[in-house]
């Protein structure tokens, strides 16, 4: 772990690098990961884009991508919890983790927190993975629609929130206003670096401007002369709590599907997911989810039950009729969450008598599914952030 590295995005920012997932020097391997607060927090970085953006190659993001990029990074930390800790503090819990006492000293002290060790323990096992930047990644933040002012300032309620903890009545900092304009002071500058990067900001008084009108929509408390203390009000708590519901991992949709058994089988519901169902999601600007196409530690049904909260929606394809498909679209209709049931034509026969009552999608072909199942989540849920203009 190399602690005064510059992040490839924003070459501005202070970056730590955690290194290759694969081989030891560059050109060797396959992926960098980085954590940079202005970038969003923990990403990844493909080799060969990670030598394009070094040497401004033809990848290389311009400012507009780089905060696209930046969000991005900034909700997939967001969706998966993580804690943002600042750059300087991660000196400390290097040297706290490098031998059982310290680490034990240091908890004992309060300087630091089980949850630190806990994360920053994954994210070395893991190289910090989490949002892995490729060309189709790229791409994606090409096509991204621009956030809307509400949007902006919702994500930074909820950043605000994070970064304060959630206690009612902590504030992270302030905003005052130099002859250039509106500044922004913080405990320290991880702070707004974080705050840019999930409201989209390329400048520092942009970012003010949308923190104090937040204040005069009595968002965030304000001082005696009328500047933004960045503190959540009651509204403010009301505007995250309603956000979070709706919000973490609002992009997802979970499959819940037969895998198959034997090789013929197998390869032939791949198919149906890959043509089918997972470009149906995409088309209708979400993304898919199936638990075999996800890394993970941990008991498999623990892991369904944690997506499956985190999902916006839920596919379950009864092709085949397997009881584990029931049980978790079960599971998400307890929640709330929205389910679409898809059954190959031929099998609906099959159906428990539960859901053979319910409005499913009768599917000849991986394409008619992929057709049928983008115009109903489009129809029950909306277009996606990830709908590419037609």
């Amino acid at each position: 772990m190399e602690l005064n590295n510059k992040c490839p995005i924003r070459k501005e920012a202070p970056a730590i690098h955690f290194g290759f997932s694969t081989g030891s020097e560059p050109g060797f391997g396959d992926e960098w990961w980085f954590y940079s607060p202005m970038a969003g927090g923990f990403y990844g970085l493909e080799n060969k884009l990670y030598i394009n953006f070094l040497n401004g190659g033809d990848i290389t993001p311009d400012e507009s991508l780089k905060v696209r990029l930046s969000g991005l990074i900034w909700k997939e930390n967001f969706q998966r919890g993580i804690i943002n800790i600042p750059v300087h503090k991660w000196r400390e819990i290097a040297s706290y983790l490098r031998d059982r006492d310290s680490m034990l000293s240091a908890l004992n002290k309060g300087q630091i927190t089980r949850k630190e060790i806990d994360d920053l323990t994954d994210i070395l096992l893991n190289s910090g993975k989490t949002f892995l930047i490729d060309e189709k990644r790229i791409k994606e933040a090409e096509r991204l629609r621009p956030p809307t002012i509400s949007e902006r300032q919702q994500n930074l309620a909820l950043c605000i929130f994070r970064l304060t903890e959630g206690v009612f009545g902590k504030n992270i900092g302030t905003i005052h206003r130099l002859q250039s304009g509106l500044s922004i002071h913080t405990n320290h500058e991880d702070q707004v670096f974080m705050l840019s990067a999930s409201s989209y900001c390329r400048e520092e008084n942009e970012l003010a401007s949308l923190l104090q009108e937040m204040s005069e929509n009595g968002l965030l408390r304000q001082n005696n002369q009328g500047y933004a203390i960045l503190q959540l009000t009651s509204e403010g708590h009301k505007l995250v709590d309603k956000a979070q519901r709706k919000y973490v991992a609002s992009e997802q949709g979970f499959v819940a599907m037969w895998f198959g058994k034997e090789e013929k089988d197998v390869k032939e519901m791949d198919k149906i997911y890959e043509a089918g169902i997972e470009l149906g999601i995409e088309k209708a600007g979400y993304k898919a989810l199936r638990i075999s196409d996800k890394e993970f530690v941990g008991e498999i049904v623990d892991e369904i039950i944690a997506e499956i909260q985190r999902s916006r929606f839920l596919v379950a394809d009864f092709t085949g009729n397997r009881g584990g498909v029931y049980y978790e679209a079960g599971f998400a209709r307890g929640l709330n969450i929205p389910v679409f049931y898809t059954v190959r034509k031929g099998d609906e026969d099959q159906l428990h008598f539960d859901i053979s009552h319910l409005n499913q999608i009768i599917w000849e072909t991986p394409e008619d599914l992929a057709r049928k199942l983008d115009k109903r989540i489009r129809a029950i849920i909306g277009e996606g952030p990830h709908r590419e203009n037609s």
